[in-house]
């Protein structure tokens, strides 16, 4: 065989080896391919693309309805507040202006009735300042949801014509029990990239139920319902509070749940109004104070912190100051220290004082239940760095109401949830952004707020959310709130609800018994016994331990 007549045989063979491994290598590039366009195409979205948690089935928030002949949304997830049946339009109107709230159940308005909730008493002004425009504010926000929850909603939200959202979220970020990974930054980034990928998040998913199964919640259902009440109860110091590289990555995640709603939003056109997280600062006291002194450090805390728990209730507003700031001295994580401090401050006028001292209080709390100032400070410094981002500082804004004092029960009906004047504040205070903003136009800008008049709804009035309202305040140790509010409805409403008698009898019968053991006169042993009993057996059967008042005279 010439050289010439080897040449056209060796190139063949050449050729055919390339297309081989050419070949070998396009199988997995096509078999991810073909994984990419099946978990695409799923009925529910497979896996988040959060690369802090695996949520996995992502349902679906809206269901298409018919109604008049006409295709419609209807809000179909139970923790979304389905049972208020909202519904809109699929197809937003020409002129259509619309508007989304997102957040958790403090932006939801619970438990007002729809109609009543921040978002709805904001309609009346949109559209007084867009009187061209057919306004739609439709509040869909969730049940005991975390900023990583409100997200998922956020983005099927996304899908939906929306012309501006308002997100209200940050008092939950501690709810689920879960661990953040340390990751080095160069694979927290290639994470994020690689998590654009629905067969990654899939694949991540389903490893990481065997891996870190800890991180691997549920999309239906919140997870550790039992454990987050278990943990409240007995007064449990949470890891994601107490480890400091822990709380840092939760803020963290926060920051980027935000930023990534915002940054979608923005690519969409959407502006977002982000809401700074108002809370209970005066009347509920922290869940849990951290004290890890031992020895003698620890006995010295303890008498000073004694020492002015008793002067404060002796009416010695000086020597409690005094005594706080030494027992604060010792372990300056206390948050109760902060909070009688912030009482002792009160009594004595000092207002600016009390409140910081509150807000210190509320930041300590070692299983929060209320967004920390930390959080607030993200919400801000978000909206900083984003163009399509503004703040409405409801947080501001319930501070300023309440002055010179710390927001309390004044303006909530627990230790987050707003009352019917706390709503129309939200909503007052997110207009005057939006016309700040020039969101409205310029026409907008000299609209008033459209006050709604009074409710006609009224919480002291509703015994199912009474019930509820005294179970959180039991659930979280506010036991002054639960006596002073059976009282009110016993002498003031004259409730005849049957275990309001006894719900009184055994907390304050506690607080009498704690009172007496601060001041050095401590009740007998076999009495504290049975006050204990009768509160533990408020804690293991619930109402049911509480069914019969025959023992227990009205206050």
């Amino acid at each position: 065989m010439t050289r010439t007549q080897a040449m056209p045989q060796a190139s063949d063979n050449t050729r055919r080896r390339r297309l081989f491994w050419l070949g070998l290598l396009s199988l997995p590039i096509a078999f991810f391919a073909t994984c990419e366009g099946l978990a695409r195409l799923a009925p529910a979205r497979l896996v988040a693309d959060d690369p802090n948690l695996n949520l996995l089935f992502v349902p679906e928030f809206f269901e298409p309805v018919a109604i008049a002949g006409e295709a419609h949304y209807r809000v179909a997830h139970g923790e979304l507040y389905s049972e208020r049946g909202v519904t809109f339009p699929a197809r937003k109107p020409a002129n259509g202006f619309r508007v989304f709230c997102v957040g958790g159940s403090a932006s939801a308005g619970w438990p007002h009735p729809p109609g009543e909730d921040w978002c709805a008493q904001l309609e009346p002004s949109l559209a007084a300042a867009l009187p061209h425009q057919q306004v739609e504010v439709i509040n869909v926000s969730a049940h005991a949801y975390a900023s990583y929850r409100v997200r998922l909603v956020f983005q099927q939200v996304m899908r939906l014509e929306p012309d501006l959202v308002l997100i209200w979220s940050g008092n939950n970020e501690f709810l689920e029990r879960r661990t953040y990974l340390d990751r080095a930054p160069w694979l927290e980034q290639s994470l994020a990239i690689a998590s654009r990928s629905a067969a990654f998040r899939l694949l991540r998913g389903l490893s990481a139920q065997l891996l870190t199964p800890q991180n691997s919640l549920a999309a239906q259902q919140r997870q550790d319902v039992l454990y987050e009440q278990w943990s409240k109860v007995q007064r449990v110091a949470l890891d994601l509070r107490r480890d400091t590289r822990q709380l840092q990555q939760v803020i963290e995640h926060f920051r980027w749940g935000l930023e990534a709603m915002v940054e979608e939003a923005s690519r969409a056109g959407v502006p977002v109004v982000l809401v700074t997280v108002p809370v209970n600062l005066r009347d509920w006291q922290p869940n849990v104070s951290l004290n890890e002194l031992t020895g003698a450090r620890a006995a010295a805390w303890e008498e000073t912190y004694r020492r002015g728990r008793a002067a404060l209730l002796d009416g010695n507003p000086g020597a409690a100051i005094a005594a706080f700031h030494e027992a604060i001295a010792l372990e300056p994580r206390h948050a109760a220290s902060f909070f009688y401090l912030g009482r002792a401050y009160e009594a004595t006028g000092a207002m600016a004082r009390s409140v910081t001292a509150y807000q210190r209080a509320r930041d300590l709390d070692h299983n929060p239940f209320r967004a920390g100032s930390f959080l607030n400070a993200e919400i801000r410094e978000v909206a900083r760095h984003h163009n399509n981002a503004h703040v409405a500082d409801v947080d501001g804004a319930f501070l300023s109401e309440s002055a010179p004092r710390a927001p309390g029960f004044d303006l909530f009906l627990d230790y987050v949830h707003p009352t019917a004047t706390g709503n129309q504040l939200a909503a007052e205070t997110a207009f005057g952004v939006l016309q700040r903003a020039d969101l409205l136009g310029p026409d907008a800008r000299q609209v008033p707020f459209a006050a709604r008049g009074p409710s006609q709804y009224d919480p002291e009035a509703d015994e199912a959310v009474q019930r509820t309202l005294f179970w959180l305040f039991g659930l979280m140790h506010q036991y002054e709130s639960i006596t002073t509010k059976a009282r009110f409805q016993l002498q003031e409403r004259q409730a005849s609800w049957r275990y309001l008698p006894h719900l009184h009898r055994v907390f304050s019968r506690y607080l009498e018994m704690e009172e007496r053991g601060l001041r050095g006169r401590p009740m007998p042993a076999a009495e504290q016994a049975r006050v204990q009993e009768q509160l533990d057996r408020f804690y293991r059967e619930g109402y049911s331990a509480l069914s019969d008042p025959a023992d227990a005279p009205p206050p």
